[in-house]
């Protein structure tokens, strides 16, 4: 008896916003579901990945959509400050939203070329190494290296190798 592949599940917004609060937990009362963000990120990382994985079995294609979105929704999605139940959090005074806390504990506007390779403790010093896998990345691709989600889109995607848009 021939034996078939799974199925290749294709990512929907539908399914993309109930990934948003069930996978993600974003609370809809930080992120509603008629949010503009919702349907920007879903439609930018739709672009973005390469539709070759739709191909390859399984819920590759369709997580690596969901995931790149998820870091699109983080970077990109605004808090609103003027309604309750801001701010989310303070930390040492300072108030922040769902989203703005997500991006400082990420340092997602942050810059690192590097991953730590050695610490010093007199004067504080680091020391970074560069992976041979992040030497030809772009600076969006580095920018994904900021949150979980971008990262495990990059990891499907380095999977694959060269032949599917990434090195």
């Amino acid at each position: 008896m021939a034996s078939y592949p799974p199925a290749t599940p294709q990512p929907t917004q539908d399914d993309w916003l109930i990934w948003v609060n069930q996978i993600m937990g974003v609370p809809t009362i930080w992120l509603p579901p008629t949010s503009p963000a919702i349907p920007l990120a879903y439609s930018m990382a739709i672009a973005i990945v390469n539709p070759v994985f739709s191909c390859v079995p399984g819920p590759i294609y369709q997580q690596m959509v969901y995931n790149l979105a998820a870091h699109l929704l983080v970077t990109y999605s605004q808090d609103v400050k003027t309604t309750p139940p801001y701010p989310f959090i303070t930390v040492e005074g300072v108030p922040y939203g769902y989203f703005e806390y997500i991006r400082k504990t990420n340092n997602v506007t942050g810059f690192v070329t590097g991953i730590v390779q050695s610490t010093g403790d007199e004067g504080t010093s680091v020391s970074l190494v560069v992976p041979d896998s992040f030497k030809n990345l772009t600076m969006s691709q580095l920018q994904l290296t900021t949150t979980i989600w971008g990262r495990t889109y990059l990891g499907f995607a380095q999977d694959w190798n060269a032949p599917w848009g990434i090195s």
